[in-house]
């Protein structure tokens, strides 16, 4: 930081003062004279070293002096770019801001350069950034409550807790619109709907990212979109949703909640249990692992959850999180999505009557209006209406529709940036069926619409490609606006 350049030396000549810049900044740069470029000696080192304590106030005035001297060792003491002015540059020399401006290679250069495969470097990448957020550790969680979330009291059921009632309250975000986590317990006739039972108002307040969104955003969503690896969805999913967060708040509860508490929807938990994911590997034995899990799951959150209760789309959403995840961080996953730790809260779509899904049909139809009318006419002279095809959709968030691989990669978008991943893949899988759509009639499109579809649209080579695509669509103001519309519609 404190050498300087033949330019600093020039301008420091041509203002008089050459010699009280000799006296005041060592010269620590050595030229060789095989190289042109300054090479630093372990004498002129241990010199500087010595050096630095008597002479450091005399260095810091000068770098911050009108005089001009050290002008550019200050810029670089403080971290500045600003390389010298072109009238006091020599023709032919390159501006130190270019030339120590990174260059940005792609990532195959990249891992060519390291001798990797680009999965691999990926994966690296994703672990350097984790190690270094420390984001696995307890440190971050205080005494003190997390903004945007509140306590309030678990119910329990009329014969308590095997355990004496050790955990009696809950940490949940505020943001959520209904009744508190567990509901009023059997026989109490507590709770209104607006979360005054537990002492609260109910009003939403202001959600933040968590601590490993809010460090990196800009790089998290560019890497987000790429993919995240395999390896380590099962860390970086609870981060993303803020269940992570909520495991930590609440320690003991989930264990509660599965061992000593019953629920009202366990026959249909059980009932559906074959029909979530019946072709996947860890799903297909009959009270196997895998639908264990899934049971033990579902019922914690519908006794966590009495309003919500159990909604059979809950499954594949349970699904697809314990594929990569335990039951604890499957669960305080799932209480982030649907109380919306991060993004708008999900539990709209299970709740009855189905308020938040019938606000996202009406958006999605003003979308599909917007920006694919022929489409849309089609749609509309074949009287198909968008409960007939996309409810699953937004219930599964494409659990159900798209191919395992594309699935994973539109829900790392997903958990990271809210709902509106699902128009835009919804919107962009349209536009690469429109042509055959526009040929078939009510009952093919209805099959066509709501079927499964087993490979990527032929109008993209590679999932990077779909997903690149669909990204692209601008629909953040027009959601706003079709938002807008139904909440002045239905008031």
């Amino acid at each position: 930081a404190f050498v300087r350049s033949e330019a600093s030396e020039r301008r420091a000549r041509r203002r008089g003062n050459s010699a009280s810049a000799c006296a005041e900044v060592p010269r620590v740069c050595l030229r060789t004279a095989t190289s042109d470029r300054p090479s630093f000696t372990s004498s002129a080192s241990a010199s500087l070293s010595l050096s630095l304590p008597a002479r450091l106030p005399q260095m810091a005035s000068l770098s911050r002096s009108s005089s001009g001297v050290g002008g550019e060792a200050g810029d670089a003491f403080a971290g500045r770019r600003d390389g010298p002015s072109p009238s006091s540059s020599s023709p032919g020399t390159p501006s130190p801001s270019r030339s120590l401006r990174p260059h940005r290679r792609s990532s195959k250069a990249e891992a060519a350069a390291a001798g990797l495969s680009p999965g691999e470097l990926k994966l690296r990448k994703w672990r350097r950034m984790l190690d270094r957020d420390r984001v696995c550790t307890k440190t971050e969680i205080t005494g003190s409550l997390p903004p945007g979330t509140r306590r309030v009291p678990l119910a329990v059921s009329a014969g308590g807790p095997a355990n004496g009632g050790a955990v009696d309250s809950v940490v949940v975000p505020a943001a959520s619109s209904s009744p508190s986590p567990g509901g009023p317990a059997a026989g109490t006739g507590a709770g209104n709907g607006n979360g005054a039972s537990h002492g609260g108002t109910g009003a939403p307040v202001q959600k933040g990212d968590s601590g490993f969104i809010k460090e990196r955003k800009r790089r998290l969503c560019r890497r987000v979109r790429k993919g995240i690896p395999d390896e380590l969805r099962g860390i970086v999913w609870p981060l993303l949703s803020g269940g992570r967060q909520l495991l930590l708040q609440n320690p003991g509860v989930y264990d509660h909640l599965s061992l000593y508490e019953s629920s009202t929807s366990e026959l249909d938990i059980v009932r559906d249990l074959n029909r979530t994911f019946p072709g996947h590997v860890y799903y297909m034995q009959r009270h196997g692992p895998g639908q264990r899990s899934l049971y033990n799951v579902l019922k914690a959150y519908s006794v966590f959850d009495r309003s919500v209760g159990y909604v059979q789309g809950m499954g594949f959403i349970t699904g697809v999180l314990l594929l990569y995840m335990c039951e604890e961080d499957a669960f305080w996953t799932l209480v982030a999505l649907l109380k919306g730790a991060v993004h708008e809260p999900m539990e709209g779509v299970y709740q009855e009557g189905l308020p938040l899904l019938q606000r996202y049909l009406f958006q999605f139809d003003g979308l599909v209006t917007s920006f694919l009318p022929r489409l849309a006419r089609h749609l509309k002279e074949e009287h198909i209406v968008p409960t007939m095809y996309c409810s699953q959709w937004f219930i599964t968030v494409f659990s159900y529709t798209l191919p395992f691989e594309c699935l994973l990669r539109v829900w790392d978008i997903f958990l990271f940036e809210g709902m509106k991943v699902v128009f835009s893949v919804g919107l962009e899988l349209l536009q690469c069926e429109e042509e055959n759509l526009l040929q078939l009639n009510f009952e093919n499109l209805v099959q066509t619409l709501s079927g499964k579809r087993f490979d990527i649209p032929a109008c993209h080579k590679t999932v990077d490609d779909f997903l690149r695509k669909a990204m692209t669509w601008k629909i953040t103001k027009k959601l706003q606006e079709l938002g807008e519309a139904y909440d002045a519609a239905n008031e």
